[in-house]
């Protein structure tokens, strides 16, 4: 595993709903006006025993309204999700995430993208329905149309033993007018489940787009440039190659030309990563010929700190320290501070380099502070395990044991457990 790359400017998504993500501009009442939205909700209320059902959509912006009014109306019972992913299939995985309080109390629990399985997974399900049914938890599969064929052909039992089944499918039409947050491709980047949750509504709004013969390209475009750097922080490579390649195809039909760079800016970030020098160069350098023209100084900050790790990676110690000075004399006037930590994370492996052990500590503690402030624990562990990292390059290799299990013990913790296993099997080699 190459260094990690933590979140370089600012990634709260455009006006989001208290309750989740607002899809579409308008609300989609027809969803909730339904009987079925009111059989669901009691059912759920008032189940005394562990019971499942499916609820069937077909947009991901109705199923999103329907689980956040349910959320609401729930209260004070306690809710949760699960979103089907590569690094945690089973989905009595969720179990992990509850402690043993949570796991003994009524609670209701929403799974997501379980279309997105093999089968696998849903056979799974009639192997373990008694599993399921023993917690006393109300659990909700939400399924698209060709999920509910499948779950009756590949999980019979499973299916034979719901509590129901209950329609959220929308009456067909045009899409509604898309929000803010469609029409964004910022990303927030904290702890596994909120990853998890972007991914899956991307991923949906992108296949409804591509599925709408009239659908603008360019809010296409946004949704790939977002799940390519979601898929990018989870460490799904080839995804986030694959989305940010379809961004770069669809930048001319995005009229920002920020667009554009911060798609170069990502293919560099994907390149560094995969120790492709020459390519992360040439992509920072065509962003870095962007941003200041429009004025995009973020931006502009962002890529001189990635060309300041690129040097470093490079060995050029005095180039890495003028980009990240460069980067430095941005960040502050613009009021972006975790630019700034990351900027000083940089600086203290570059200090790591140039053998002041004194100061690399210094200007480490100086970031995590930053991070600490902005409650950014995903951050904070990048870091960490990014100077343990540096370490281990510099065959200090008792120095940096301690620090991979420190980050892997927070990755831990913020649920990305495959960071976590690699940086522990890193810290085993090291401690041989």
């Amino acid at each position: 595993m190459s260094s990690l790359t933590p979140a370089s400017s600012p990634t709260k998504p455009v006006a989001p709903s208290p309750n989740g993500y607002t899809v579409f501009a308008e609300a989609l009442p027809e969803a909730l006006a339904r009987d079925d939205f009111t059989n669901l909700a009691v059912l759920l209320r008032y189940a005394r025993e562990g019971c499942w059902a499916f609820a069937v959509y077909s947009h991901v912006a109705a199923r999103e309204e329907v689980v956040a009014a349910l959320k609401t109306l729930l209260q004070p019972l306690p809710t949760y999700e699960w979103t089907y992913s590569p690094e945690r299939p089973s989905p009595l995985s969720y179990l992990e995430t509850l402690s043993e309080t949570q796991r003994r109390e009524r609670a209701v629990v929403f799974f997501f993208d379980l279309e997105r399985a093999p089968d696998e997974l849903w056979k799974s399900l009639d192997y373990n329905r008694e599993a399921l049914s023993a917690q006393p938890h109300g659990l909700v599969f939400w399924i698209s149309s060709a999920g509910r064929g499948r779950a009756m052909r590949a999980a019979p039992h499973f299916w034979s033993q719901r509590s129901g089944v209950f329609d959220f499918r929308l009456t067909p039409g045009p899409l509604p007018p898309f929000s803010d947050w469609a029409r964004s491709s910022d990303i927030v980047i904290d702890d596994w489940g909120n990853i998890l949750r972007q991914i899956r509504i991307t991923q949906g709004l992108l296949d409804e787009l591509l599925a709408t013969p009239d659908a603008p390209p360019a809010v296409i475009a946004l949704q790939h440039l977002r799940l390519g750097r979601l898929c990018y922080y989870v460490d799904r490579l080839p995804a986030a190659r694959t989305h940010l390649e379809e961004a770069a195809a669809l930048a001319s039909t995005v009229a920002d030309p920020r667009f554009s760079a911060d798609v170069l800016q990502a293919l560099g970030d994907l390149a560094l990563r995969e120790a492709e020098l020459g390519e992360a160069r040439r992509r920072y350098e065509a962003a870095l010929a962007i941003y200041p023209q429009i004025g995009a100084r973020l931006g502009e900050a962002n890529v001189q700190k990635a060309l300041g790790d690129l040097a470093l990676r490079e060995a050029e110690l005095g180039e890495a320290r003028r980009r990240y000075e460069a980067a430095l004399a941005i960040y502050p006037q613009i009021g972006a501070r975790l630019g700034e930590a990351n900027v000083y994370a940089s600086l203290a492996r570059l200090a790591l380099r140039e053998g002041d052990d004194e100061l690399a500590q210094a200007q480490l503690a100086r970031a995590l502070a930053f991070y600490q402030s902005l409650n950014d624990r995903y951050s904070i562990a990048a870091q960490v395990a990014n100077f343990g990292i540096e370490l281990l390059r510099l065959q200090r290799r008792d120095d940096a044991a301690p620090l991979l299990l420190q980050a892997a013990g927070l990755f831990e913790e913020i649920g990305l457990p495959q960071y976590a296993v690699q940086l522990r099997q890193r810290a085993g080699a090291a401690l041989r």
